[in-house]
């Protein structure tokens, strides 16, 4: 088999490269014919989202050559040159407006627009930027976009692989390489972290984002094992640490949230919570286009709800705003503001430290729009009520309105009883066990292989000093009025202290 690895760097750039050696090795151990695409300096500044783009060619140009050093002893592995460059800006003539019109835009009747709004919308974390004002940015990322294309044509005209690998499948880099497969019906691989540092992920013709795919995933893990009290306790595990801020891969929100405080409000009254989710994680990914159901997005649905119960003296509305719009000043953020009008809602900051799961105890209902707290919800046997696209459509952990007047009903029905609980556990065990284990870990390569000299820590932590992001970073952050802030929240310092890290290992 001939398989094109499209070679990747990350922000967690050890780890990503374990997962790619892993994969490249087990080929190479089946006696496959690889050929390896690296990430150029390019490529490598916006998969690592610009940040200090010497120091992070650097760091990836030396765990690259570490990597390709590891896989020829176990066989031949032929490595191009890079990617293709051969466009300038004043070539492309492209047109659009708003970033509508940015994701349908094509190039060699493959969309890229797609790839190059997620890439922007992640950047500056607004679903709806600017076209105009960022209009450099973007046609940077369009560059890259046409470079993965450009490459992939030549590639599979000379070397017709039967198989191509790609990160993650959502961005500038990455999406156009999915849609260039997909309209030409070469099979692909994306391959992705897990929740947890001894797993990773492959998905067989598809992103991770692909609800089918996962709902799949699902039913053929719950099917692969018969003992119910086993995953069943898993699952448990999996719901009860979400409550308590462990997470072994990310920061945890709840970790500066305190489980005993509350906003204060009528404790007569039927308590009915809002948990919104951040737009711009998916406001640019194939199949979730129209993710919120009933309305256009969730400040309009919460208005409406708001008002239509506004003469209901029996009830009580509370919108929790999702810790990952903390200090944020985008479209959503100022949409949600709007809200503190409404006289029947408490808004829940981003910012406060009122825990997500005291306001859960407390709650008759509770409305999401897909983050998991709504099957959280059902766990936790609250009547849960679903208004956007999820993991967990299909589980029958909440409801799902199909009309405005269906989820009013469901909203005034103060008899309305949870999902059965039971439902949660085929998501909590899938969650817990998903992905493949490193096997060839410790067995062909030790992941200190990777690791860098003390002379190249030295030398990246000049490339990082001298870096003008970086102090372009930290001048913008000093004059940053919610800097103060922002230094008392636990996940901010750590982003911090990453940053201040010469090579980071994970």
């Amino acid at each position: 088999m001939k398989v094109l690895f499209l070679h990747t760097a990350h922000p967690r750039l050890n780890l990503i490269a374990q997962i790619q050696l892993e994969i490249l090795l087990e080929h190479l151990n089946n006696d496959d014919s690889i050929f390896l695409l690296p990430s150029d300096k390019r490529i490598v500044s916006s998969q690592t989202n610009y940040l200090t783009p010497n120091f992070a060619y650097y760091h990836y140009d030396k765990v690259y050559k570490k990597t390709l050093k590891i896989l020829k002893k176990y066989g031949e592995v032929s490595d191009s040159p890079g990617y293709i460059e051969n466009k300038d800006v004043k070539d492309l003539n492209f047109i659009f407006n708003s970033i509508e019109e940015l994701k349908k835009i094509k190039y060699k009747d493959v969309n890229i627009g797609l790839g190059v709004a997620s890439s922007i919308i992640s950047l500056y974390r607004d679903h709806f930027v600017d076209v105009e004002k960022y209009k450099n940015e973007i046609y940077r990322e369009i560059i890259a976009a046409i470079s993965v294309i450009d490459t992939l044509e030549e590639s599979f005209s000379i070397i017709k692989p039967d198989l191509i690998y790609v990160f993650n499948g959502r961005m500038s880099t990455y999406s156009p390489a999915i849609q260039y497969c997909e309209k030409n019906k070469i099979n692909f691989r994306v391959f992705e972290f897990t929740s947890r540092y001894e797993k990773y992920h492959i998905l067989n013709n598809a992103i991770p984002h692909n609800v089918s795919y996962r709902e799949q995933e699902m039913k053929d893990a719950w099917a692969e094992n018969n003992d119910l009290e086993y995953k069943t306790k898993v699952s448990r595990e999996f719901f009860e640490s979400q409550r308590k801020g462990i997470s072994l891969m990310e920061g945890s929100f709840i970790s500066y949230q305190n489980e005993n405080e509350l906003p204060y409000f009528d404790k007569n009254k039927e308590i009915i919570t809002f948990f919104n989710s951040s737009i711009d994680e998916f406001a640019a990914v194939p199949g979730w286009e129209n993710y919120i159901y009933v309305y256009s997005d969730e400040t309009e649905a919460i208005w409406d709800v708001c008002k239509n119960f506004e003469l209901d003296l029996s009830k009580q509305f509370i919108l929790r705003i999702h810790p990952n719009l903390k200090f944020l000043d985008n479209t959503q953020t100022r949409n949600l503001e709007k809200l503190k009008e409404l006289t029947n809602l408490i808004v829940v900051t981003s910012t406060s430290t009122i825990s997500s799961y005291s306001l859960i105890d407390v709650s008759d209902k509770i409305i999401t729009f897909g983050s998991t707290i709504g099957i959280e919800a059902c766990y936790f046997e609250k009547p849960s009520i679903l208004l956007g696209l999820s993991f967990f459509n299909n589980l029958d952990v909440a409801y799902l309105p199909n009309s405005k007047e269906e989820l009013m009903n469901l909203i005034g029905d103060k008899h309305l009883k949870p999902r059965p609980a039971k439902n949660v556990h085929i998501y909590g065990y899938w969650w817990m066990t998903f992905g493949k284990e490193f096997y060839l870990r410790e067995k062909q390569y030790k992941p200190s292989d990777l690791d860098p000299t003390l002379l190249e820590i030295s030398l990246g932590l000049i490339k990082k000093i001298a870096s003008i992001s970086l102090w372009k970073r930290s001048f913008k952050m000093l004059i940053d009025k919610n800097t103060l802030k922002k230094i008392k929240n636990l996940t901010y310092r750590q982003a911090i202290l990453r940053e201040l890290k010469p090579w980071i290992k994970k």
